[in-house]
């Protein structure tokens, strides 16, 4: 398989309408599969998908937030049934501390034996197998971090949790698929920046920076920001396709 395929397997946040698991993104490569956090829900979406939630290569989390890892507790109980290891937990070098409590309180079994974290550093790209990977500093209560994943010339930029930052915009500039949080409804903007999160009206806004032919696709759907995700377009005279996906999309990048 040349190029990227990115699974959307939870597409909401905390306080997710039905429907949608929490905060769960699969990137496969040729030979590297790569999972961006492990919500609520993740392990059941994996499976629906063909995929034995133990069998990544490698599984990073953003921040210490249980709708972003609480999902390790079911492909913990997956590994151990089939007396497999836990794949490696990466996370950002200086949130692993905060980010580590959590994870060893939802991991259980044999598999928890085999609980391996491993730092990523702030600056410059590590490697997974075939995909590089850069840190995006966010802007949350928590110590939180997006992922730029690159392979073959093809990159995705998963937002995790944050604000609107010009970090975020130059990672959306980059990218031919941006997986942009989309929290909360329009005229949110104060409680956005409080919050560490973004307004529906703010993610859409980045497909203006997006490189022609890039998608932007709204993520982390809240109750509240449902409906408005559904109806939202992106700036006028922007190049790039703004998505609203529903768990199960797939998206194929060359």
């Amino acid at each position: 398989m040349a190029g990227l395929r990115v699974y959307m397997l939870g597409t909401g946040g905390a306080g997710a309408p039905p429907g949608r698991a929490e905060n769960c993104y699969l990137v496969e490569s040729a030979s590297t599969r790569l999972l961006l956090d492990a919500g609520p829900g993740c392990a059941q979406r994996l499976l629906e998908h063909g995929f034995e939630p133990y069998s990544v290569d490698a599984v990073y989390i953003s921040h210490r937030h249980v709708d972003h890892l609480a999902g390790l507790f079911d492909i913990s109980v997956h590994a151990s049934a089939a007396g497999r290891p836990l794949p490696p937990v990466l996370a950002a070098e200086e949130a692993l501390g905060e980010i580590e409590s959590q994870v060893r309180l939802h991991v259980i079994g044999s598999a928890a034996q085999s609980l391996r974290l491993v730092p990523l550093p702030s600056r410059g790209p590590s490697h997974l197998g075939d995909l590089a990977l850069a840190l995006v500093p966010g802007r949350h209560p928590a110590i939180s971090h997006g992922l730029l994943v690159e392979h073959g010339g093809v990159a995705v930029y998963y937002s995790a949790d944050t604000s609107l930052t010009p970090s975020v915009a130059e990672a959306v500039s980059r990218a031919d698929l941006s997986l942009v949080e989309a929290s909360l409804p329009p005229g949110s903007g104060g409680a956005a920046e409080k919050l560490g999160h973004m307004t529906v009206e703010q993610a859409a806004s980045l497909a203006a920076r997006a490189r022609p032919g890039a998608i932007v696709a709204l993520v982390h759907v809240t109750a509240g920001s449902a409906a408005h995700v559904s109806r939202a377009e992106p700036p006028s005279g922007a190049a790039a396709r703004l998505l609203a996906p529903s768990d199960g999309t797939v998206v194929r990048l060359a």
